[in-house]
């Protein structure tokens, strides 16, 4: 059974001594676990998960490299088609620029791979709308989106173990307080089975786009 994210939040702050067993943390302690949480997960993406994002002007219908952020201005419908072979980790984005997608719909193609658990299409009628994907070899695309309390942790079991263990250590610099030494450890360890498990690519791998200005996000 997945963890979520509020058994990761419970689990931290056990460690760190904020809650102690077999306790709940009230709707104050959880909220602030939340961002924290979110806080930490959120510079994963484009650091030890996958690489920067660089923009890439979209005008008409592709093929997308891992690493491209597509900056859509279109005259026309598009459709944007997901990388054949990401690895673990790999990012993909768009963005529209001419505040258009409700004239010009651009169709997200997850080219036979799941995308936010769908198999199907996506088509994207929202003026200026803007989404980030990562890449996970059990579920396919996942959108890059700040987590809910309840909602089931989208990262691996062999590294999501160690999150209770880096929250626990990010809460120091949200909260201060203090954590023992084999829960630092754990939390070193744990970044380094996510540099492992995501095995973050570089340029010579083909995990950014041949296309490359100045990094997006």
């Amino acid at each position: 059974m997945a963890q979520t994210v509020r058994d990761i939040i419970k689990g931290a702050m056990r460690r760190n001594g904020a809650l102690g067993s077999g306790n709940d943390p009230g709707a104050a302690e959880i909220a602030d676990g939340l961002t924290a949480y979110n806080n930490l997960v959120r510079g994963f993406h484009g650091n030890i998960i996958g690489t920067p994002l660089f923009p890439v002007t979209l005008a008409a219908s592709l093929t997308g490299e891992p690493g491209g952020h597509y900056m859509c201005a279109l005259t026309a419908i598009a459709t944007l088609t997901l990388p054949a072979n990401p690895k673990m980790g790999a990012r993909v984005a768009y963005s529209d620029m001419k505040a258009n997608f409700a004239t010009y719909n651009l169709t997200v193609n997850p080219n036979s791979r799941l995308i936010a658990g769908a198999a199907s299409n996506l088509t994207i009628s929202a003026n200026s709308a803007t989404a980030k994907y990562w890449f996970n070899n059990e579920t396919g695309w996942v959108l890059e989106a700040d987590a809910t309390i309840d909602a089931d942790c989208v990262y691996p079991a062999e590294a999501a173990g160690y999150l209770p263990d880096m929250l626990a250590v990010h809460f120091l610099s949200e909260f201060g307080g203090e954590v023992r030494p084999d829960v630092v450890a754990r939390a070193v360890e744990g970044r380094e089975v996510f540099a492992r498990v995501f095995g973050r690519a570089g340029r010579n791998q083909a995990n950014a786009p041949l296309t490359m200005t100045r990094p997006a996000a």
